[in-house]
């Protein structure tokens, strides 16, 4: 059974922040979060199959990189995580939540997809495969992280781009809509949110999954893009804070879904 690779930081004793990044991107996608979050909280940036330093780990589906969490969870956590995951991140926190509930204290997922996307925008994506392996692309790609120059070293020396071909596959399988069967048995307080400016599925996936779910809230983040984590971090820090202080209201930083 192979094992997710992760990055950690804060202290041990601490409740524990499990944060899974989107496609094409590691885990160090987020090191804004990890180096605020950590003085409070035991900070884990998992790289997902394909990715990073699990690029060993070929992909197989959102169902069973699930499971790869929910092993990793097991071995590193002694209670139930808060969960944060974007985009294919945050599909794969909908699958894990639909299989093991009990491993999830709560949980912010951004940029998910339940509704399918028109076939265009399918073929556009899948189209961007050949563009994985661009070095150049994918150094500018690692600027829009903010990442600073020992970061930008690190992330170029130990991080391979994904796979063509696995990205086409990760991509064909989000883009049709993330399977909600077993959601509605997840009791754990879930906030889904959406960038404003993201297209309309996702941001109706928000709403349509805040109906769905027992104990969940939909928001948008204002005048924001999909990766809003990654280019508006104040605004998502502050997202995730109040969320993990007070789940019982949508965190005042956001529009209603």
């Amino acid at each position: 059974m192979p094992h997710l690779a992760f990055e950690a930081s804060g202290p041990e004793s601490a409740e524990t922040i499990l944060f899974l990044h989107g496609a094409g991107w590691p885990g160090i996608t987020w090191h804004q979060q990890m180096k605020h979050f950590s003085e409070s909280y035991r900070c884990l940036a998992a790289d997902l199959p394909g990715h990073g330093a699990s690029s060993g780990i070929g992909w197989q589906s959102l169902d069973a990189t699930a499971k790869l969490v929910a092993d990793l969870i097991e071995s590193v956590a002694d209670q139930p995580v808060h969960l944060v995951g974007l985009s294919m991140g945050g599909d794969v926190g909908l699958r894990l939540l639909a299989q093991r509930p009990e491993l999830v204290q709560t949980a912010l997922l951004t940029g998910v997809l339940v509704l399918p996307v028109p076939r265009w925008m399918l073929k556009a994506q899948l189209a961007l495969s050949g563009l994985t392996k661009n070095r150049m692309l994918w150094r500018a790609s690692a600027k829009y992280l903010r990442l600073g120059p020992e970061q930008m070293a690190e992330y170029l020396a130990t991080n391979r781009p994904l796979d063509p071909q696995q990205y086409r596959a990760i991509i064909s399988e989000i883009f049709v809509g993330t399977n909600v069967e077993g959601l509605d048995q997840a009791g754990c307080p879930v906030l889904i949110a959406a960038g404003e400016r993201e297209p309309r599925q996702a941001r109706e996936s928000a709403a349509m999954l805040a109906g769905l779910m027992p104990n969940a809230r939909g928001g948008l983040a204002p005048k924001s893009p999909h990766e809003w984590p990654m280019n508006r971090p104040e605004l998502f820090n502050r997202t995730l804070e109040q969320w993990l202080r007070d789940q019982a209201v949508l965190p005042d930083t956001l529009l209603p879904a």
